[in-house]
C-alpha cells in the first residue's frame, strides 16, 4: 500500500512533468483541489485543466518541495516554491518574459489510491505584482466595478508627425499613455 508521502510525491511529480492526465491519476476519483485562485474546490479533471492553464502561461513551471511533514495518518503539509517564466498569455495579457517565484504550502489529505484533498495557501497577488501588473481591490461579493471611464483619442497620428485631438477631461486623477497604434489611452 502506498504511503501518504509517496502519494503526495506522485501528485507533485505530475505537476513538474506537465502532463494533465497524471494529475488526474494522482488524485482519488472524488478528490478536490482548492486554492486562493480557484476559490472553490475543483475535481481532478478541473485541477488538470487549471494546471494546463498555468503551463500555457509559464511553460517551464516547476515546484520545488522545501519540506513535507506528515501531520496525521493520512495528512501532510508540503512547503513549496513554484517558479517559472511568463512566456504565455496571463489573464489575456501578452507575455512579459519575467521570471517569477511563489512560495506556498499545501495541506494534503490522502486516500488509499491517491490524493483526496489539497488546500493550497499562497499570496495570490504575488504573481501579478512580479509581472509588473497593478491590482484593483474590491470585495468579491459585489463583483467587478470601476471608477471613471477609459477613453481612446486618436486623430491620424503617426510616429513621424503626431497631431493632437483637442479634448477636455475632468478627472480627479488621470493616467495617459501613447499606444503603439498611434492613439492616447486616457484613464480617469
Amino acid at each position: 500500500m502506498p504511503t501518504p508521502l509517496s502519494l503526495a510525491q506522485k501528485y507533485f511529480d505530475a505537476w513538474n512533468r506537465r502532463v494533465p492526465e497524471n494529475i488526474t491519476r494522482s488524485m482519488t476519483a472524488d478528490g478536490t483541489y482548492l486554492d486562493p485562485v480557484t476559490r472553490h474546490p475543483v475535481n481532478p479533471e478541473e485541477t488538470a485543466t487549471y494546471a494546463s492553464g498555468l503551463w500555457a502561461t509559464f511553460p517551464d513551471l516547476a515546484f520545488e518541495l522545501r519540506s513535507v511533514v506528515q501531520t496525521g495518518d493520512n495528512n501532510l503539509v508540503a512547503e513549496w516554491v513554484m517558479s517559472g517564466t511568463n512566456s504565455g498569455s496571463f489573464r489575456g495579457l501578452p507575455p512579459t518574459g519575467k521570471k517569477v517565484t511563489l512560495t506556498g504550502i499545501d495541506v494534503i489529505e490522502t486516500g488509499e489510491s491517491g490524493v483526496k484533498k489539497i488546500t493550497g495557501y499562497f499570496d495570490s497577488a504575488a504573481l501579478p505584482q512580479q509581472l509588473g501588473l497593478l491590482m484593483d481591490m474590491y470585495p468579491a461579493s459585489i463583483g467587478p466595478f470601476s471608477f471613471g471611464r477609459t477613453t481612446r483619442v486618436s486623430k491620424g497620428a503617426t510616429s513621424a508627425s503626431r497631431q493632437w485631438f483637442p479634448s477636455l477631461l475632468l478627472c480627479t486623477e488621470t493616467r495617459a499613455t501613447w499606444s503603439a497604434s498611434g492613439s492616447w489611452d486616457v484613464r480617469c
